[in-house]
């Protein structure tokens, strides 16, 4: 599908280039001078034509390799999509399937690029479904006040529903909190998921941290992790 939208853009940026020559050679009576400003134009969407042309040779030789995935190409797949929170870099990527024992460039480019997207959908799925999640309970300010939270079909959708109830409660993440970490708590029985953060609104509080710490307790009883 990439490649065919691809093969459009490079078809569209060729007609453009040579309309845009014929063009400023009619409009200029074959003055080079005149159909000069025409010409770079023109050249801008030969160059773009290059690329876009470059990219989707790229493309389609990841498409082939990934058509000829292995299970344990697949696997490695399914390894690197779940490591991508923490990875930064499809260099990271590249070093840590070294490290596994994939030895051709080719086909560690495939596993990374079919691990990016595999993770962006699943990113994306997860926030959908994290809009239905619903919260019942408490405000989230200790165990007994924790809030539950009902109907999150994975870990990943139930982090996006706590940002979700957080924002709601403080405001936009990066402006007024910012996450500092995560435990596992479990009270009387129960498991708990402790959100600690950092409250920016207050600005007096900003030269000691431990003023703008805040907690918030999360349950998920339906969720099996």
């Amino acid at each position: 599908m990439a490649v065919d939208v691809l093969r459009v853009r490079i078809v569209s940026s060729l007609i453009m280039g040579s309309a845009l020559t014929a063009t400023a050679f009619f409009l200029s009576g074959g003055r080079a001078e005149l159909a000069a400003p025409g010409f770079i134009l023109a050249l801008l969407f030969f160059a773009r034509a290059a690329y876009l042309g470059r990219r989707r040779s790229r493309l389609a030789r990841l498409e082939r390799a990934i058509a000829a995935f292995t299970d344990e190409d697949r696997e490695l797949v399914r390894d690197v999509a779940r490591d991508l929170g923490e990875t930064r870099s499809l260099a990271e990527i590249d070093r840590r399937l070294v490290d596994r024992g994939v030895a051709e460039q080719q086909r560690r480019a495939a596993i990374a690029f079919a691990a990016v997207e595999l993770r962006r959908r699943e990113l994306f799925v997860a926030q959908i479904a994290a809009a239905r999640v619903k919260f019942e309970g408490g405000d989230g300010a200790s165990a007994d006040a924790a809030v539950v939270c009902r109907g999150a079909p994975s870990t990943t959708a139930l982090d996006f529903a706590r940002t979700r109830f957080i924002t709601t409660a403080l405001g936009p993440e990066g402006e007024a909190w910012e996450r500092e970490g995560l435990e596992e708590r479990v009270e009387a029985g129960a498991r708990y998921d402790v959100v600690a953060v950092r409250d920016l609104k207050n600005e007096t509080a900003r030269t000691f941290w431990f003023e703008t710490a805040r907690t918030f307790w999360f349950e998920a009883p339906e969720l099996e992790r």
